[in-house]
């Protein structure tokens, strides 16, 4: 899967999450995210 692909699907999650308007939540939800996403990221580099 390349980058793009990957960022796509991690800003997708976030609107998501967003959309459910719990701010705490979504605060919680998108650092985890990120952490995976970062996390594969240096997997493939």
């Amino acid at each position: 899967m390349n980058l793009c692909l990957q960022g796509a699907q991690f800003f997708e999650q976030i609107w998501a999450c967003e959309r459910s308007n719990s701010l705490n939540n979504f605060k919680e939800i998108a650092v985890q995210i990120y952490d995976s996403w970062v996390q594969r990221r240096r997997l493939i580099s």
